[in-house]
């Protein structure tokens, strides 16, 4: 995990932690180069396909500033017809319609998109380019927006989690899965565990709690006896029912060399 510059949630936890920062050093590597199709393309290359369309989209992202801050769609938040159209419409057809640019630089998109969501474009919504490419060409070309990456944490970003854990302590229960929940008859909440250790395995734990954090995916979530009996608004119910997720795979490879920095392109 890299740390950008804007990063201030992380930075003030590690900072409650006494963890220090570290910055990733600058040995004046070229800009990313990028091979597409049998070419290589490159940073001037793409700014210069992407001029015309990222008009387009600085003009579409506007629509997402409200009272001078920008703001993502939800229920809460007053949108107008062009975010609902946007929001309507797959990463396909919003590339498809952007004929201002060649065809080769809007693939290299919607390949960046789908590995960067983990949806096939015809899945994912309009927004989710809108709202994240950089637009500001003066900047450089920003395939997935502002994010410099310049930070680690000192020893490891291990280290966080672990301090995390050190902190709360005994409180932590590991290896239990919640497979209920419900309201009991004082008002409290009546959550039961099973147990996945390897000496308790099956034991089911009973725990009563005045208040519940549900820190679990939706795709999880949906499949835990009594969510429906909490009294969670119709919208909650159909995101927690309905709300998918990407596919995403990361492959971890350990290489004896450095060869992406070497000059040759070949």
């Amino acid at each position: 995990m890299r740390i950008n510059t804007d990063h201030k949630e992380i930075q003030d936890l590690m900072a409650e932690f006494g963890l220090e920062l570290e910055r990733l050093p600058d040995e004046e590597l070229r800009k990313d180069v990028q091979f597409f199709e049998g070419q290589w393309k490159s940073e001037h290359d793409l700014i210069e396909a992407f001029r015309p369309m990222a008009k387009r989209i600085a003009k579409d992202a506007e629509n997402f500033v409200i009272k001078d801050e920008f703001t993502m769609p939800t229920f809460e938040n007053p949108i107008s017809d062009r975010v609902k159209l946007l929001d309507r419409m797959s990463l396909k057809t919003y590339l498809d319609q952007a004929t201002e640019s060649p065809k080769w630089v809007r693939e290299m998109i919607r390949v960046a998109y789908v590995g960067e969501y983990g949806l096939e474009a015809e899945e994912q919504s309009a927004i989710n380019l809108v709202t994240f490419i950089g637009t500001d060409l003066d900047k450089g070309f920003q395939m997935l927006g502002e994010s410099d990456e310049l930070f680690r944490i000192k020893g490891g970003n291990s280290r966080l989690t672990q301090a995390l854990g050190e902190a709360v302590g005994e409180a932590m229960h590991l290896e239990h899965s919640l497979k209920s929940i419900a309201i009991g008859s004082a008002g409290r909440l009546q959550l039961l565990f099973e147990a996945r250790r390897k000496k308790a395995e099956g034991k089911v734990v009973e725990v009563l709690a005045d208040h519940v954090i549900l820190a679990v995916p939706f795709t999880v979530l949906r499949g835990i006896k009594g969510i429906d009996s909490l009294g969670l608004k119709p919208r909650k119910l159909q995101a927690i029912r309905e709300l998918g997720y990407g596919t995403n795979t990361k492959l971890m490879l350990g290489f004896t060399g450095r060869s992406w920095r070497q000059e040759s392109q070949s």
